[in-house]
């Protein structure tokens, strides 16, 4: 299907930035949503590190690298 090829398109570009997708279920939302809370709190603590992928300069910018 379409949409599911595309959600898998924008999954795989915005994880090349290391950024992860969680995904929940609409009725897990609507029927667990302190379970998806917790979920999202556990994720969110894990990534206290340092991203891998420095964010992109801003139009201006330099490296000091």
């Amino acid at each position: 299907d379409v949409g599911k090829k595309r959600d898998e398109a924008r999954t795989k570009t915005l994880s090349e930035y290391g950024v992860r997708i969680l995904r929940f279920s609409d009725l897990d939302i609507l029927n667990n949503i302190e379970g998806v809370y917790e979920v999202i709190c556990k994720e969110t603590e894990r990534d206290n590190a340092p991203s891998p992928h420095p964010s992109p300069l801003k139009r201006g910018e330099v490296d000091n690298v």
